[in-house]
């Protein structure tokens, strides 16, 4: 089988080794923002961001060499940013198989001019447009994947689903390694929501590791899991509001991937900056002196509010209250000592007792 990874950035080069180490045929293009990508990989030196150097079986194309590194193409591979997603399908379109799979681990949301979608829904939305008849079916992957952690073969775990479940269940088993676990989740639409909103609620996980840091040797290990477990029970609301299977959320797409985003990355750090004391707009300062220009969850978060409010009405806080509190972090005046003080909001009623939106 050949792959074609679109998109050199870690996770779609980390994807390289365990699809090697399949002994498939792999191909990685990088686009017109993975330059300093192209040009160390193409000089046999270690990916930037991963520190490592990738499979000597990867053909590494530049941004001029999109039809070269699709060619054959079996399983394409969408590991471009959020911005970069439509852009790149429209391009990669024309030179594809109506029936080549198409594999997305992006995150977070895609805005038209009706309304907002998780990423698999808004790139179907797309592809209908794109092709006439047959169409290529959309895969969704997640889970606790951090990308530096598997391009060094270190015990990996996601979740891997689609419409076609025989296909799902066929290349899962095709692409997984000893290293790298695929477990079959037959329910796109709870993938998606995972996928769209882990990156926003990790803010909130890694609050109580930044009260931490600013009080000494004071503990908030009981916050943490009261955040953890809000965030899944919100989770399942939303998938549940949206016709999809809640379980999905206790799995790696949910538990899993908030777990580990929390730990550890951007919104990690930016969640305990703000836990610490310091406003949205000064924990991004912080962020940026490092070198982050983006935070996914603080970009997402119009978004997932609006996606909210498709789902759940103009009372969508009343189902959401830790997004909710999220949101008034973010955007002021709200803080997360606020929060902490008035947490006894999330347990005072159950989803079940709110009555439905009249809008």
């Amino acid at each position: 089988m050949k792959i074609t990874i679109l998109g050199a950035g870690a996770m779609g080069a980390a994807l390289t080794v365990p699809f090697t180490d399949r002994r498939y045929a792999v191909a990685l293009w990088c686009t017109d923002r993975d330059d300093e990508v192209y040009h160390a990989l193409s000089s046999g030196k270690a990916h930037p961001s991963l520190a490592t150097r990738l499979p000597d079986q990867v053909r590494v194309f530049d941004c001029t060499q999109i039809e070269d590194a699709m060619a054959g193409a079996e399983l394409l591979v969408l590991a471009v940013s959020t911005l970069g997603i439509l852009p790149v399908i429209r391009r990669a379109a024309p030179l594809m198989r109506a029936d080549t799979p198409i594999l997305t681990a992006a995150k977070g949301f895609l805005a038209s001019s009706e309304m907002i979608e998780p990423i698999p829904s808004a790139l179907q939305l797309e592809i209908q447009r794109l092709f006439q008849e047959t169409k290529p079916p959309i895969l969704c992957l997640t889970g606790p994947s951090i990308a530096g952690e598997l391009a060094r073969r270190r015990p990996t775990a996601a979740a891997f689903g689609g419409e076609d479940h025989r296909m799902v269940r066929d290349l899962c088993d095709r692409l997984a390694a000893d290293y790298f676990w695929l477990d079959v989740v037959q329910d796109l639409r709870g993938l998606e929501i995972c996928l769209a909103y882990k990156n926003t609620y990790s803010i909130a996980l890694a609050w109580a590791d930044g009260m931490d840091e600013s009080s000494g040797d004071e503990s908030n290990r009981n916050l943490s899991a009261i955040f953890l477990m809000q965030a899944v029970d919100e989770l399942r609301r939303l998938i549940r509001g949206r016709h999809g299977n809640p379980d999905t959320a206790n799995g790696w797409a949910g538990v899993g991937d908030l777990a580990t985003t929390a730990d550890g990355g951007r919104n990690g750090h930016f969640g305990r900056l703000l836990g610490s004391g310091k406003s949205s707009d000064e924990a991004a300062a912080i962020l940026a002196k490092e070198g982050v220009s983006t935070i996914e969850g603080r970009t997402a978060m119009p978004h997932g509010v609006e996606y909210a409010c498709q789902t759940f009405g103009s009372n969508w806080a009343a189902h959401l209250p830790l997004l909710h509190s999220i949101q008034q972090v973010l955007e002021g005046p709200e803080t997360v000592r606020g929060v902490v003080q008035g947490i006894e909001r999330f347990r005072q009623r159950d989803a079940s007792e709110i009555p439905p939106s009249t809008d």
